[in-house]
């Protein structure tokens, strides 16, 4: 199918130069970031064309047949994320749409790591999939590098036999999430953001997320304190990870 409208390759090495002119290895950095924000969208796209063919009333045996997979692969494709260890409804109600997608996000994340569970090290890689973040803002700004999170995760990384939970979160992941929704009622506010996920990750204290991202220098102190600052001070400078692209003419 062709579209006069979809960023063809050319276009792309524009963006991508656009972000950066320093050096081959700095574009060829700018250039995994392009592409990862078009995977992500990507996802997005075919998500809501799903919603739309299920509200007419297609089976997931249609849709999969669509995408090229099973039944059940379909539907683990799209099905929100079993939150069954702790109460639903508290968690879920305000959670923002980035938030969502992290944890769909970070239920891939355990798919490409060979385990049917979702731990603290998943949620924290998949906020991580998310540029434009607040989390991930905040985490640059205190001149923490994501690549090397990430790296440092899939590193430590030892699946564990013994906990597995059929792609359910463990029972840390649920109470650092917990202490996520607590956080972001301590702040006043009303809805639950990758800001507070991040915070309640450090507040948790254990696992391997807390332990990365202490050991990289995001103490609970030090991330607090800057997000306090970004929400009510003056606007920060945002970095070169979350500008936004402009593919289209």
């Amino acid at each position: 199918m062709q579209d006069e409208r979809r960023p063809d390759l050319p276009t792309l090495i524009k963006v991508v130069e656009g972000f950066s002119q320093a050096s081959a290895l700095e574009r060829l950095r700018s250039a995994v970031e392009v592409s990862e924000e078009l995977a992500c969208l990507a996802d997005e796209l075919v998500d809501h064309f799903i919603v739309k063919a299920r509200d007419e009333g297609r089976s997931w045996s249609e849709i999969g047949q669509v995408l090229g997979v099973s039944k059940q692969a379909a539907q683990q494709r799209f099905v929100a994320p079993d939150l069954s260890t702790f109460e639903c409804e508290e968690i879920e109600r305000p959670m923002t749409p980035r938030v969502r997608r992290a944890i769909k996000s970070a239920h891939k994340e355990a798919r490409r790591m060979g385990v049917d569970y979702v731990d603290t090290e998943q949620i924290l890689l998949g906020l991580l999939r998310d540029k434009n973040a607040l989390a991930n803002v905040a985490l640059e700004e205190a001149g923490i590098s994501i690549d090397k999170v990430r790296e440092e995760i899939n590193r430590r990384f030892v699946p564990s036999a013994g906990r597995r939970t059929n792609g359910t979160l463990t029972a840390r992941a649920a109470q650092a999430l917990q202490l996520s929704l607590q956080e972001s009622r301590r702040l006043g506010h009303n809805y639950l953001g990758t800001e507070h996920v991040l915070l309640g990750l450090l507040s948790l204290k254990e696992g391997v997320a807390s332990d990365v991202l202490v050991e990289a220098g995001a103490t609970y102190e030090v991330v607090k304190n800057l997000l306090l600052r970004m929400l009510h001070g003056p606007a920060v400078s945002i970095s070169r990870r979350s500008r936004r692209m402009r593919l289209s003419s």
